[in-house]
């Protein structure tokens, strides 16, 4: 996961021509839902889009205006970056931020703010920029003008390094520009609008008719309006780290999702209206606070679920109705406050993979075998110090993490697990390491390091078993 330290500054004139007010960060902070309120958002500064017709060829045709007000933005951002370009800290280093502009009907900047993505310019360098770019905008002119205040947001991007060509697949979009421009928006299947600071949807969105793949990550969407999830041909929707709560996701009966990631939202329940995504096979709830318990209602509706991400939710138990996710295949539970698991897990009996990992069990369920086709288990950094007797009935299991535990014997069950491949019980207290292990056939890797028995005295009792291990071509780590 990339982290980000964000420096916002909030620039300020004391020219006659634009007049701005001096706001710390956090009175920019506190300002910024009137501000939004009082300068439009760009786009809807037409209103024609939502009554435009698709034309022949599957897409619309941008207006005189949104060409006008797209090329008034990419000059401000070359003049932007020539500004930038005079100061010596940023000629000998990367740099990056999002520049977000107040402008009156007439073109002259109100105020701007600016966020760098990255490390933070020290008080030296903030000093040169208020000084160099913040001086600029004063007496910059946007050569777009309406009949109503907006606001515009955008980034500049300089770096030292050469830079490196990406050659993207033609039926990928990655920038607003290119969404507004292109002239074949019928040909797009994917379109990603990261990390733009959108705090609503754009109206573009709606040109891509055929797009199967919706990436709005990294944003600050607090809703999303119905048209996205009814793009006809729509299948996989990225709403990963907005503003998204539970209450104000309102997904309609007629989509086409098969994937949705709500991770790193405000939700603390899972949303009702998901019930109504009837073809969705993977569900991503993973880092929001479900700390009051997960509301199984609308997950029994999804029939066609397969895979279930609740990492780092907040949760510290699990209700028994997970049992009644029939078709599920993977399971991700990693990082919670798991003290047990109910028993009826036990009847996902087409679970593949179960990710329990990171919580604070003390055992599985007794009847864990009966997951038979279970072939990957994580439970590593967890208080384990036995397994279930019957495990070795889980006669698909290839790998099994362990690692982190409180296991100072190897349970008998791993040792009659035929398709095992890899086994990781490094950090726990064995002290032998039996030799049932030369009769896992399939064994490829096996991970004892952190253990009593890899000591220097003890692991001399041990070397015989990883001999023979070796010799059959077995990977021993210790």
């Amino acid at each position: 996961m990339k982290t980000a330290l964000t420096f916002i500054l909030l620039l300020i004139s004391g020219y006659s021509f634009a007049q701005s007010v001096c706001l710390t960060p956090d009175e920019h902070k506190t300002q910024r839902k009137q501000l939004e309120k009082n300068y439009l958002e760009s786009q809807a500064l037409f209103p024609e889009i939502k009554n435009r017709q698709l034309q022949l060829g599957g897409f619309y045709a941008m207006s005189f205006d949104e060409r006008r007000l797209l090329a008034a933005t990419e000059k401000f951002q070359k003049e932007a970056q020539k500004v930038f370009q005079q100061l010596a800290f940023i000629q000998n280093s990367s740099f990056a931020c999002y520049v977000s502009l107040y402008i009156k009907p007439n073109g002259a900047i109100d105020q701007a703010a600016y966020e760098f993505i990255g490390t933070a310019p020290t008080a030296n360098q903030a000093a040169q920029i208020q000084e160099t770019f913040c001086n600029w905008l004063s007496t910059y002119q946007y050569t777009f003008t309406a009949t109503s205040a907006f606001r515009v947001r955008t980034f500049i991007s300089l770096k030292k390094e050469k830079l490196v060509k990406v050659a993207l697949k033609p039926n990928t979009i990655t920038t607003l520009e290119q969404a507004q421009l292109t002239t074949r928006p019928d040909t797009v299947k994917r379109l990603s609008l990261m990390k733009m600071g959108l705090t609503e949807v754009p109206e573009v969105v709606y040109r891509f008719t055929n797009v199967q793949e919706l990436d709005l990550s990294g944003n600050e969407l607090s809703r999303i309006p119905e048209g996205v999830f009814t793009l006809p041909k729509l299948k996989r929707l990225y709403l990963v780290g907005n503003r998204l709560k539970a209450e104000t996701l309102q997904i309609p009966e007629d989509n086409h999702l098969t994937f949705l990631s709500l991770q790193y939202n405000q939700l603390s329940r899972v949303p009702e209206s998901v019930a109504n995504c009837r073809r969705l096979t993977s569900l991503w709830l993973g880092h929001n606070q479900f700390s009051a318990g997960l509301n199984m209602e609308p997950l029994l509706k999804l029939k066609r679920l397969r895979d279930l991400n609740l990492y780092n939710a907040g949760l510290s138990s699990l209700p028994e109705e997970i049992g009644r996710l029939k078709k599920l295949q993977i399971l991700d539970l990693y990082h919670n406050k798991l003290q047990s698991l109910p028993d009826k897990i036990c009847r996902l009996r087409r679970l593949q993979q179960l990710a329990v990992s990171e919580n604070k069990l003390g055992e599985l369920p007794k009847r864990l075998n009966r997951m038979r086709r279970l072939e990957k288990l994580y439970a590593h950094h967890n208080y384990l110090a036995s397994l279930p007797t019957k495990l070795y009935r889980a006669r698909r299991l290839q790998l099994i993490s362990l690692s982190n535990n409180a296991f100072s014997y190897v349970p008998e069950s791993l040792l009659r697990l035929k398709a095992l491949r890899d086994l990781d019980m490094g950090n726990n207290r064995i002290q032998e390491l039996p030799a049932g292990f030369t009769n896992l056939p399939r064994l490829e890797k096996l991970y004892l390091r952190g253990n009593p028995l890899t000591g220097e005295e003890q692991i001399s009792v041990a070397m015989p078993v990883i001999h023979k291990l070796e010799g059959n071509k077995t990977e021993v780590f210790y």
